[in-house]
């Protein structure tokens, strides 16, 4: 990355969501979760501020014709947990399922994985003010996900 910084490129860190009609994308564990009637452990203390793919995908084709270049952060304006995010679609596509509520840590200790960050969440400020695009609220972007989820 540290090369890249030196050229004219753009750099866009990001989180984002969503599923295809061919590939069930990165909430295909969620939804195979669900339909097998099994037990999800959702994260109550991990936030972040993901885009829905399709945004994602607008924002890039809106970028191309710009003359800018750097890194910058691409998200939601706000940030929520990963247990609420998943609680959001589900009441969104109207899904009942099972989950327990864990926290970060406790999962690093018990299965001995790697640390993670609890707040992944973007501060998307320069990226607003430097391309003079207003990014979503991660309640849109779910509603727009669900209504494209329910109508592919």
């Amino acid at each position: 990355m540290e090369a890249l910084r030196h050229n004219k490129s753009l750099i866009l860190r990001t989180n984002f969501f969503g599923t295809t009609k061919k590939y069930k994308g990165n909430l295909s564990w969620f939804f195979e979760k669900i339909k097998n009637k099994k037990m999800i452990n959702l994260f109550n203390d991990v936030y972040f501020s993901p885009l829905y793919v399709d945004t994602l995908c607008q924002i890039i084709s809106e970028l191309c014709i710009k003359d800018l270049y750097g890194i910058y952060n691409v998200g939601c304006i706000n940030k929520v947990s990963k247990k609420n995010f998943y609680l959001m679609i589900s009441k969104k596509l109207n899904l009942n399922f099972l989950y327990r509520s864990v926290k970060l840590n406790d999962v690093i200790k018990k299965f001995k994985i790697t640390r993670r960050p609890k707040d992944m969440a973007m501060n998307i400020n320069k990226f607003q003010k430097s391309f003079k695009i207003k990014l979503p609220t991660i309640k849109k972007e779910i509603e727009r996900f669900a209504y494209d989820y329910k109508n592919k």
